[in-house]
């Protein structure tokens, strides 16, 4: 059986291995030692899950009772109580907490030690049962995980993106040819963290047994929230992830001044012809769900929806949603069309949140530390395969 001593120092080996291949490919890993990383990167995280599960039997055993309490069989055992302090704490309950009998005293006994929450008179004496489940509040559309493509890093990509592809001419057979050079630039997925920590107190962390599921799920549905509205909104720079209705082309942008509208047979459909074919199989649309509901209500003159309700396809493409896209404005980019698969990135440095347990930094205070975090970036890498339509300004 391994000792917690051992387990680090095996820890520190592995870390040690990774870093010399990498080190040992500064141009990119080649499969072999990717394989290898691959290896030592599993080996790494079992290592670590035994640490943490070994932090926290450590937590549940500091929670024992570790005062002997009079009137046991063998006076040196540690036990969860005896008759008489049974009788004792029957006496403590009775009374609502008002008589705390000389025995319960004498073994540093207090109220807070079994209620939960204050009040007037102390607080309840025994703690509120908890149901094991928790109703969970819905994350809301995160829309960019399911249209792009996902890919597993291990280290920053640079990715060559073609800015032009330059253009050729017609020429003679004695003509000189046509100079018109390819743009190339490089864009790089990094991994930008996402984090979050949360308090629990003791009580919980033990009482509750589904308590590190559910907070996974908390966490995880809280970077969800957040990545989206970094990939949809994103900063256009190197210092988080691109967005991609920062870096999608202009597609149709409105010249009528007057209040936030949109004209459904004019201006989506110029729109879509604003796509260069080689992306229309594929592509699909992102909005609002304000903004859906909006388009919903246009008529023609004949008073038909222009989109009705029993067609889920828009001019015959998908309508993927997103909390993140604006509602209906001026100046606004409210509608993005393209086919963000091949347009657009993300990149997962490590599968799914992280969880880490921390029993330690906070008891003091009685609480414990849960902490989470998730390390992804996005880049735009062809940013004319997305175009966006854009309202007309309000004077």
């Amino acid at each position: 059986m391994p000792d917690v001593k051992e387990m680090l120092a095996k820890r520190e080996a592995l870390k040690a291995q990774a870093q010399e291949i990498i080190n040992s490919a500064p141009n990119g890993l080649s499969a072999e030692q990717n394989d290898k990383f691959s290896a030592i990167k599993t080996d790494l995280q079992s290592v670590n899950n035994w640490l943490d599960a070994n932090h926290v039997m450590q937590d549940f055993n500091a929670f024992k009772p570790s005062y002997n309490v009079p009137g046991s069989v063998n006076p040196t055992e540690n036990v969860f109580a005896s008759k008489d302090y049974e009788q004792a704490f029957r006496a403590y309950a009775v009374s609502g907490g008002r008589d705390v009998p000389s025995l319960l005293r004498s073994n540093q006994f207090h109220a807070t030690n079994l209620s939960e929450g204050t009040g007037s008179a102390g607080g309840f004496v025994l703690p509120t049962t908890v149901e094991q489940q928790i109703t969970q509040i819905t994350a809301g559309d995160v829309a960019m995980r399911q249209l792009a493509t996902v890919v597993p890093t291990t280290q920053d990509i640079a990715y060559p993106v073609e800015s032009s592809i330059g253009a050729a001419g017609q020429v003679g057979e004695t003509s000189t040819y046509t100079v018109n050079d390819p743009a190339i630039a490089l864009k790089t997925l990094g991994a930008f963290k996402v984090a979050k920590s949360i308090d629990v107190t003791e009580e919980l962390f033990n009482d509750y047994g589904q308590l590190i599921p559910w907070l996974t799920s908390n966490l995880g549905r809280a970077f969800a929230v957040k990545e989206d509205a970094l990939f949809v909104t994103g900063a256009g720079s190197t210092t988080a992830p691109e967005g991609v209705a920062t870096a999608a082309l202009a597609g149709f942008t409105q010249t009528a001044v007057g209040a936030a509208a949109i004209n459904f047979t004019n201006d989506l459909n110029m729109l879509v012809a604003s796509l260069p074919s080689a992306y229309l199989n594929g592509a699909s649309f992102l909005m609002n769900r304000s903004v859906k509901g909006y388009l919903r209500t246009l008529v023609n003159g004949n008073g038909i929806p222009f989109w009705p309700y029993d067609d889920p396809m828009l001019l015959g493409y998908p309508v993927a949603l997103s909390d993140n896209m604006p509602a209906l404005a001026n100046d606004t980019k409210v509608i993005l069309f393209g086919n963000f698969k091949r347009g657009v990135i993300i990149g997962d440095r490590q599968p799914g949140t992280v969880i880490k347990i921390d029993p330690y930094t906070g008891t003091k205070s009685g609480l414990i530390t849960i902490a989470g975090n998730r390390r992804v970036d996005q880049r735009v890498l062809l940013p004319e395969a997305v175009r966006y339509l854009e309202t007309g300004s309000a004077s």
